[in-house]
């Protein structure tokens, strides 16, 4: 029973990426496919870009009296499905498509399920297990409703030639078992569709122990730990398979899985698309029209299965696909998460000590991150943060939330909730005299798609491109989001630098440098999708912040009319007033203080 429910997984794993919605063959993404589990030929040319011939997993055994293991090699075997045309001669000719009683019918790459067995493996040294697949062709006639015959369709596959190799080794109280395949495809080969049609596809494992009982690596006992870290894995990682708390099925696939994966019983069928939610492909689905629909049901058997599938689901199925509550599995009688306990806490006030020093939401940082828990911590490491929460999970480890302060973006991480997350000894807290905020705010504002309206936009972009800003000076570009800007001005700026597009009464391109005045028109509203800079700062105080020093750098517009791009005479005085901003940037700095 255990192989049985593991091989629902298995056979997921097995199409993961076999056809993408919209599951038409003329769609991009179905023009690159096999995606996992590739092992190709190990002779294929540069030019193939063939996938490595080989993948190999570790595992771990407590062994009983006599154990083996029974192995289930598993993969895709490439079929090219050729459609061809007949000619009045009798001949036949390639052809992309044929329309046979006024259907579609196309030519498009197959697939055919491989299923290798290999029952009862002693778990005792060293074996090998040579693997052989023929190729082969068939043929079937295309005909009309009348009995004449238009075509064919002509399916190839290419024989594939592999290796499996087997090997077990004590570890402590433990067996390490080895399982390793690989392609050993005897002939070079040249081009692409050359490779794919050599290799083996979605490629993985199922083991089902006899007289044992395996390990978990992801979560192993205590006993095991030092073993379960001395196991190497090689474009495949094993997981328990089967039911929870069954130990003698374990499937060994190229996408990292949690122990005992399962199907969501809500799912009234493959999408092959592991990562994708079934009610928003469902969904998708039911909204393509009738000639798309057509189209996906020549592409492949398998698509005409989804899309009648997805066409005939009811009210109800629907409804199923939405969502379920699951409760989390109990830990004896131990309840996983006690309700109460949330009252405790409050992620907006609640503080972690970091080398004596407490923090908490406001506070300052500077990231070390050492757990190598996510690629970005190489361009985070260093940079200084700024505490949003310090959350509390149900496990009792704590988490800061922080927001790098020189992020340009840092305000719409704020914004939607969306933050960094470090455990407090990755943190080192930041004196109150090592201020990091930052004090002058540079807005670029304007519509880019008013030709010389988009200056303000584009003296921010090239400012940040450029660096070399002093400490404390943050640049953003508003574009035309007022009321954003009236908002970010409320975190209490030092001084502000607005950089826009003055009316043309001047000469063109010429760079202007003004102090504002807000009290000129203390009565505007904001439009959240306009941006007048005096109304925006007139805003502010009715919103209750405080008014920063505020200052515009212009530039004399030339056109104003639709289109995106700068006129040369206003493109031409970008540099100048980038100057004059680091010019502005250096007084302001030399002046404003807090409060100022």
């Amino acid at each position: 029973m255990s192989l049985d429910a593991a091989r629902a997984v298995a056979d997921a794993v097995l199409y993961e990426g076999y056809l993408l919605y919209p599951y038409r063959a003329s769609a991009a993404k179905n023009r690159s496919r096999w995606q996992f589990g590739v092992l190709g030929p190990p002779s294929a040319g540069a030019e193939a870009f063939g996938e490595a011939p080989d993948l190999a997993m570790q595992c771990l055994l407590r062994p009983g009296g006599r154990p083996a293991v029974t192995i289930l090699l598993r993969f895709l075997q490439l079929q090219v499905r050729e459609v061809q045309r007949r000619q009045p001669d009798g001949s036949h000719t390639p052809a992309a498509a044929l329309t046979v009683a006024g259907s579609p019918v196309l030519s498009w790459d197959e697939a055919v399920e491989r299923e290798i067995t290999l029952c009862d493996v002693p778990l005792t040294g060293r074996a090998e297990f040579p693997i052989a697949v023929p190729g082969g062709a068939e043929e079937e006639p295309l005909a009309e409703p009348g009995g004449t015959v238009v075509g064919r369709i002509v399916r190839r596959r290419e024989p594939l030639t592999a290796r499996l190799t087997t090997a077990a080794e004590p570890d402590g109280g433990l067996l390490r078992l080895t399982v390793a395949v690989a392609n050993e495809h005897p002939a070079r080969v040249a081009g692409k569709d050359a490779a794919v049609r050599r290799s083996l596809l979605g490629t993985h494992l199922l083991l089902e122990a006899r007289d044992a009982a395996f390990v978990s690596l992801l979560d192993p006992p205590p006993g095991a730990a030092a073993a379960a870290a001395r196991c190497r894995q090689h474009r495949c990682w094993p997981a328990l398979a089967g039911p929870h708390g069954s130990s003698d099925v374990l499937l060994g696939a190229p996408i990292i899985l949690e122990d005992h994966p399962r199907l969501a019983e809500q799912s009234p069928g493959p999408l092959f698309d592991l990562c994708e939610i079934d009610e928003i492909l469902t969904l998708r689905v039911m909204t393509m029209t009738e000639a798309e629909k057509a189209e996906a049901r020549a592409t492949d058997p398998r698509a005409r299965e989804i899309v009648e599938r997805c066409d005939a689901l009811t009210p109800a199925d629907l409804q199923r696909l939405h969502g379920a509550w699951h409760d989390a599995e109990p830990a004896g009688d131990v309840p996983w998460w006690d309700p109460a306990a949330d009252a405790a806490v409050d992620p907006a006030t609640d503080t972690a000590v970091v080398g004596g020093v407490r923090i908490a939401r406001g506070s300052l940082v500077r990231l070390r991150p050492s757990r190598r828990a996510d690629a970005q911590d190489v361009f985070l490491a260093g940079r200084v943060a700024r505490v949003t929460a310090v959350l509390s999970d149900v496990d009792g480890e704590v988490h800061v939330a922080v927001v790098p302060v020189d992020d340009p973006a840092a305000d719409l991480h704020d914004w939607y909730g969306r933050y960094y997350y470090f455990a407090p000894d990755e943190l080192e807290p930041l004196a109150a005299a090592e201020p990091a905020a930052a004090s002058v705010l540079v807005a670029g504002v304007g519509n880019v798609f008013l030709g010389d309206d988009g200056f303000g936009p584009e003296v921010a972009r090239r400012l940040t491109a450029e660096g070399g800003l002093p400490p404390g000076v943050r640049v953003t570009d508003y574009g035309i989001r007022g009321m954003h800007l009236a908002y970010d001005l409320l975190g209490g700026y030092d001084a502000l630098v607005l950089v826009d597009a003055l009316p043309a009464d001047g000469p063109p391109g010429e760079v202007v440098v003004l102090e504002m005045d807000p009290a000129d028109d203390p009565s505007g509203q904001v439009d959240a999708h306009r941006m007048d800079p005096v109304t925006v700062l007139g805003a502010v105080t009715r919103l209750g912040g405080r008014l920063p020093a505020a200052y515009l750098v212009g530039c004399r517009a030339a056109t104003v009319a639709e289109g995106i791009g700068l006129s040369p005479v206003v493109a031409a005085a970008v540099p100048e007033a980038i100057t004059a901003t680091r010019t502005l940037l250096d007084r302001v700095r030399g002046t404003a203080g807090p409060g100022s």
